[in-house]
């Protein structure tokens, strides 16, 4: 039989089908709340008594006709009008051994069911980005992201609202979601980003200079190489809203973010007083910004590579490796890396992730041997199949 197929039985089979199963099954009686509908004609409901029938759902019954002429996929017409009844099992069970207010609703298998499909529904959008800043509102957690966001913007100082000047390129803002994720692919932390639409911007009219280093994936591999060879363990820290810490030289002047007018100067503009995100020139300032400090720290720029920074206490030797606001750095002693890293949350708002994991798409392990790399959840996110394969080997 193919699935899916529904079958007619006439009603004197099934009422004989049911009394077998009730004798060779009695528990299935014993349900504390079964309900199907199906049509039934009414003389013939009192005769079934206490049959149980859980779970069976017949579309079309024939009654007048015997079990040997009604073919399982006929559908016999009724010589009379079919009614449809809902047919209710249940066991009444003394009051006192009922557990829980009785006032609550029973909640059927298919309810709980339900309800574990909603939370799995509920968990799942959370690792979801929002497109726009309406669908954001509808998860605390991004709110929550958003409101941090602007308080960086007051703890920099990087804007003041003032009138609107007339004859001035106005910058629009947009909200940007992203979820920030480890090398196994878990949710780390939900970042609301409030961007600029540098798009707009013109070269020579409204930024001079654009173009900011940062460091070849050959250049990580050098410094991971070297760190191994000098058994040194590699830390990697990350500057909190890095390009808000830039200055600009030229005036740029943005409008209000979505959903954070100021309700008593709504037609007012901010001016920026430091670069922030989506604007040309805003790597550049970063870039200036960080390397200026470090080597105001008595750090020395590499000849070849300019990400690169080191700082030299007689012996003793400290390496930086600066990618935009992401940085790893090793040194040969501990106390050389304690230095830095006070150093460093010092002058800007860190988050010190410890051991370097996951960097620029690389997965890596530091142990007594040495430093490894692999690219393996690159490999399975780009290829589903080899993710599938290695499903089916680890079963």
């Amino acid at each position: 039989m193919r699935i899916g197929a529904s079958v007619n039985f006439p009603l004197r089979c099934i009422a004989d089908v049911g009394n077998k199963m009730h004798k060779a099954f009695p528990l299935l009686g014993e349900s504390s709340h079964w309900q199907y509908k199906f049509p039934l004609p009414v003389e013939e409901v009192a005769h079934m008594g206490n049959d149980p029938l859980p779970g069976v759902s017949i579309t079309e019954v024939a009654s007048g006709q015997s079990s040997s002429t009604a073919s399982p996929q006929t559908n016999v017409q009724p010589n009379h009008p079919m009614t449809y009844q809902n047919i209710k099992w249940t066991k009444d069970h003394p009051l006192n051994y009922i557990i829980g207010p009785l006032s609550r609703p029973v909640s059927t298998r298919l309810q709980l069911h339900e309800q574990a499909l909603f939370c799995y529904y509920d968990a799942f959008l959370t690792s979801v980005e929002p497109k726009t800043y309406k669908e954001a509102l509808t998860k605390a957690c991004w709110i929550e992201a958003m409101q941090e966001e602007l308080y960086e913007f007051e703890r920099l100082e990087v804007w003041e609202l003032v009138p609107r000047p007339d004859k001035v390129m106005m910058i629009n803002l947009k909200w940007i979601y992203k979820v920030k994720l480890d090398e196994l692919g878990g949710i780390l932390k939900n970042k609301a980003r409030l961007v600029a639409r540098g798009y707009r911007q013109e070269e020579g009219i409204d930024f001079e200079e654009s173009f900011a280093l940062v460091a070849r994936l050959e250049a990580i591999q050098i410094f991971l190489a070297y760190a191994a060879q000098k058994n040194m363990v590699v830390y990697q820290i990350d500057v909190k809203t890095a390009f808000l810490n830039g200055n600009l030289r030229e005036e740029v002047y943005i409008s209000q973010p979505d959903g954070f007018v100021d309700a008593d100067n709504p037609n007012h503009v901010y001016k920026l007083k430091k670069a922030l995100y989506g604007l040309k020139q805003a790597p550049r300032a970063w870039y200036d910004m960080l390397s200026s400090f470090l080597l105001s720290q008595d750090f020395s720029k590499g000849s070849v590579d300019p990400t690169l920074f080191i700082r030299r206490n007689g012996n003793d030797l400290l390496l930086v490796q600066i990618y935009v606001n992401d940085s790893i750095f090793a040194a040969s002693t501990l106390e050389l890396c304690d230095l830095f890293a006070n150093l460093m949350c010092s002058k800007f708002k860190m988050s010190m992730m410890g051991k370097i994991s996951f960097f620029l798409g690389l997965q890596i392990s530091q142990n007594p041997r040495g430093i490894f790399i692999n690219q393996s959840k690159y490999a399975l996110e780009s290829r589903p199949d080899l993710q599938f394969a290695i499903c089916m080997c680890a079963r």
